[in-house]
């Protein structure tokens, strides 16, 4: 996400979260995109989070979150890898 413009020309969107829960743990995920709102404008990426969660003192935290990038379009994408794992 290196090549992306800063911040705030960009606006970050996260859509359709869906979790199964299973007592104390949950797993699941969510999509989002960016969107350039500045000089280059669009989805500028966009892909899939990964998500295992569990319940701690009645809050939920992140085990793992995986970023899976599907689309990116800046001229750093080019020969990096679409998945890209974020560890919390």
């Amino acid at each position: 996400m290196n090549g992306l413009p800063a911040e705030p020309r960009v606006i970050h969107i996260i859509t359709n979260l869906s979790y199964a829960i299973t007592g104390h743990t949950a797993s699941g995920g969510a999509y989002g995109q960016d969107i350039g709102i500045g000089d280059k404008h669009g989805v500028l990426a966009a892909g899939h989070y990964v998500d295992s969660l569990r319940k701690v003192n009645g809050n939920w935290r992140f085990v793992r979150r995986e970023i899976v990038i599907q689309l990116q379009d800046t001229p750093r994408a080019r020969g990096r890898p679409s998945v890209t794992p974020k560890r919390r």
